[in-house]
């Protein structure tokens, strides 16, 4: 597990998504864009493992954001 969040990390960090944004973004866009995705492909029956990739890795960014801003 923790060589997954080592690699989301990087991940976010390679693609400015930590320095170029605030906690509130990352947590507005996992409120109203992953966990709407993940609430219609449940409605309708379909894969969900996306979708909970998507809020994992959210989740985590909005981690990062917070410990950057407090560093």
């Amino acid at each position: 597990m923790n060589e997954l969040i080592a690699k989301i990390e990087q991940w976010a960090e390679d693609r400015n998504i930590i320095k170029g944004s605030k906690p509130i973004d990352q947590a507005m866009k996992l409120f109203f864009k992953n966990l709407d995705e993940l609430a219609d492909n449940v409605g309708k029956g379909r894969d969900c493992r996306d979708d909970l990739g998507d809020i994992f890795g959210s989740l985590g960014y909005y981690q990062q954001t917070v410990r950057a801003k407090h560093r």
